[in-house]
């Protein structure tokens, strides 16, 4: 399983290095998922550090939107773009986050927040 796993990241990186160059193609990207709520099971337990957990393939596309690959696609509450130089542009709606993303160059890191967790990766455009 895992080397499904590592050969669909490899798969979709190369993919991500050949499209960025070519305006009006999808972005693909592994996303990170972080739990918001951390409300402990046991309260006087200690916290035990967890695994980070395993990338989720996503595809970004003007056509199609945000598609999640290999989970449901979450309710997400904004959309977030950092790029290179630190700034922060926040997106209410889809659209407007993807029109954005698609105008920008150079490597930036986006952050899609739902209610129960956030999704972090980085682009190459």
């Amino acid at each position: 399983m895992k080397s499904i796993v590592t050969i669909l990241i490899v798969l979709f990186t190369f993919l991500n290095s050949y499209s960025s160059g070519f305006a009006g193609t999808d972005i693909y990207c592994c996303l990170h998922r972080t739990i918001t709520d951390v409300e402990p099971e046991n309260p006087g337990r200690p916290i035990r550090h967890r695994l980070p957990s395993a990338p989720l393939s996503c595809v970004i596309s003007q056509d199609k939107g945000v598609e999640f690959l290999t989970v449901q696609k979450p309710e997400i509450l904004c959309y977030q773009i950092e790029d290179i130089d630190g700034n922060v542009y926040t997106y209410g709606d889809e659209p407007s986050f993807i029109d954005a993303l698609f105008s920008m160059s150079g490597e930036v890191s986006i952050l899609m927040v739902s209610e129960s967790c956030n999704y972090i990766g980085y682009v190459k455009l």
